[in-house]
């Protein structure tokens, strides 16, 4: 019986040193992760070309782009006349033509 419990005992510390290896290896994981952005976004994953654009510049002309097409937008609906659809049940035409419009009997 003495050497059931041993072996039993013997694999209850491998597991233990296995959580322990997981725990340090998701550590290593999430710090790994953490350094691979902070080089991705300073741009040291790929070489780079010093003839590039730089990103704030590219940045700076996206949104000068964005805000030109949103002022082009507001100025072309602004020179449209104001419409508003028909409601039914607020003029005698209906909406669906097989139905007859309702009139004064």
């Amino acid at each position: 019986m003495s050497v059931l419990i041993e072996r039993v005992q013997e694999q209850l510390e491998q597991v233990e040193d296995s959580d322990l290896a997981l725990a340090q290896e998701s550590v290593n994981r999430l710090a790994l992760r953490q350094s691979i952005l902070k080089a991705a976004f300073e741009g040291r994953l790929v070489p780079q070309d010093p003839a590039d654009e730089p990103a704030s510049a590219l940045l700076a002309r996206l949104g000068d782009s964005e805000r030109q097409t949103v002022t082009q937008r507001r100025r072309a609906r602004a020179k449209e006349p104001f419409s508003h659809p028909s409601l039914p049940g607020l003029t005698r035409q209906s909406l669906d033509p097989r139905v007859e419009p309702a009139g004064d009997d």
